[in-house]
């Protein structure tokens, strides 16, 4: 007598292996408030930055044609203040070494 095998199709659930993989990855609770936090945090800073970059474009435009009119005492003004700067630590310096020449 020959036996006959008899097709049983297995039932498998396709799902298991995805419901498996997601179950594991899960973030915790601690996790999704710090994910979240975050984003409140870096959403208001970029609204921030983008509000201080328009006040900082809007002020230069305001401000450019006073620099451009000012221009030749705001010249002068900067040489001048650069050139005593440079004196002052010049004498200072020259002083320092003739006091450290004495001794």
């Amino acid at each position: 007598m020959a036996h006959r095998q008899t097709y049983r199709p297995q039932h498998t659930n396709h799902f298991a292996g995805v419901k498996s993989l997601l179950s594991k990855n899960t973030p915790s609770t601690s996790q999704v408030l710090a994910v979240v936090t975050l984003l409140l945090v870096s959403g208001t800073l970029l609204l921030l930055a983008g509000i201080t970059l328009i006040g900082t474009l809007t002020c230069l435009a305001l401000a450019t044609p006073l620099f451009i009119i000012f221009i030749p005492v705001l010249v002068r003004a900067a040489l001048t203040i650069g050139l005593v700067v440079t004196g002052f630590l010049g004498s200072g310096s020259f002083g320092l070494t003739g006091l450290s020449s004495l001794s």
